[in-house]
């Protein structure tokens, strides 16, 4: 089409086990902020969440609308350790490390990320990643 410009569509998917997820929706809606805020996304509207209580599906969900991408987040918190599940879409680049960071508040034990499209640390267009991250005081 004449006038029509793609631009590469990023997905990052992270599914971890948190030692401490989010269940205050001020905190949580400030935390996703602060994601887009430090990958460069631009906000369309500002973060949703809320945190339900009902049997089997107890925890936070959120969500934030931003330009030409979006992130998603819900947590269960009644598992043990808490499941943790953050989507990012976006055009153009997500940097990995940067998400990685972010999510260091919630103390995450074991972490599956997979990356579909041009993602900075990426060697394919379809990666899975799982790494345990070290705990605090823990020696190599």
């Amino acid at each position: 089409m004449e006038g029509c410009v793609l631009q590469e569509q990023v997905r990052l998917m992270v599914r971890a086990e948190v030692g401490c997820p989010p269940v205050h929706v001020e905190t949580t809606a400030a935390w996703m902020a602060a994601l887009a805020d430090r990958l460069g996304l631009e906000g369309l509207l500002p973060p949703r969440c809320r945190y339900t209580e009902d049997p089997g599906h107890r925890g936070m969900s959120c969500v934030a609308a931003l330009e030409r991408s979006q992130v998603s987040l819900h947590c269960w918190d009644e598992m043990d350790p808490a499941v943790m599940q953050l989507d990012v879409h976006a055009a153009g680049v997500i940097d990995v490390d940067v998400v990685v960071e972010a999510m260091s508040v919630f103390e995450p034990r074991r972490v599956l990320i997979r990356c579909e499209g041009q993602v900075e640390g990426a060697r394919s267009v379809r990666e899975e990643i799982v790494f345990e991250p070290k705990r605090r005081g823990e020696s190599l």
